[in-house]
């Protein structure tokens, strides 16, 4: 029988550090996991950036560090292939696990027919209260979490589950993306990936980044022309391009605004 899940972690070669706090965290609760070397945008060179991602797409153009850490999702969904997994649990280097995360995977593995992705993130982990438009049509419930259908953009991409199918679609049928990893998976506004594909958000989330600990790059990264007016216009569109629709969904009780938790 083929095993039934793999855990990746996402992880920097600058950054030790990291590693030992996802090792700690799933070594505690008995997981085991392989690391995956992520692409660093201080040495990547324009071949290894062309190999899944364009620079120029719908949204202002991506800078190197978003173009990496797609390219490093990347691998890791070829890798994923290579095995015999049924499907690949994701972790960003930067996460925090809920403390029964071990049983999580278990449970949520059993979806594996159901769902193309499992997004179990919480991004925005400084807000109060991260809030969700989701389907009531298309729903998973359980004693641990509901899934419930992503129809709104939520963004980061600290923890997933991709199955077998949703891995080989990306990787030998789209074969590249011109949007950042988080757009191309989780903003149905813009993606059509994220459109098409099974794509449930896990509530109560079961990772967030650790924000306190750690920071990120990418969204500090200067990127040319990307603050000039027409792509802030752009992008403006694209944050509520689908409001209308998402209004008369919510109206008509076919989608809900929902208030995404963590507790670790």
């Amino acid at each position: 029988m083929a095993q039934e899940f793999q855990i990746y972690v996402l992880n920097l070669e600058r950054h030790p550090e990291r590693l030992i706090n996802m090792s700690k965290q799933l070594d505690s609760q008995g997981l085991t996991w392989e690391r995956s070397v992520a692409l660093d945008a201080l040495a990547a060179s324009n071949a290894e950036l062309e190999e899944y991602t364009d620079a120029v797409g719908p949204i202002p153009r991506m800078g190197v560090g978003a173009r990496a850490c797609t390219v490093g999702h990347f691998r890791i969904w070829r890798r994923f292939l290579e095995s015999k997994a049924s499907v690949a649990f994701i972790l960003e280097d930067d996460a925090r696990l809920t403390k029964n995360f071990s049983s999580f995977v278990e449970i949520a593995s059993s979806y594996r027919d159901d769902v193309d992705i499992l997004n179990f993130n919480r991004q925005n982990s400084k807000g109060d209260k991260k809030k969700l438009v989701v389907s009531r049509g298309l729903s998973f419930n359980n004693d641990m979490f509901q899934a419930q259908r992503l129809l709104g953009p939520h963004y980061g991409t600290a923890g997933y589950m991709i199955t077998r199918k949703a891995a080989k679609r990306l990787v030998h049928e789209i074969g590249r993306t011109n949007l950042p990893i988080d757009c191309l998976l989780f903003s149905p506004n813009v993606s059509k990936v994220s459109r098409e594909f099974q794509v449930c958000q896990v509530f109560p989330a079961m990772v967030e980044p650790n924000v306190e600990a750690f920071t990120t790059s990418i969204q500090n990264e200067v990127i040319p022309k990307s603050m000039s007016l027409f792509h802030k216009i752009k992008r403006a569109y694209y944050e509520i391009n689908r409001v209308p629709l998402l209004l008369i969904q919510v109206l008509l009780r076919r989608a809900e605004i929902k208030v995404l938790n963590f507790t670790c």
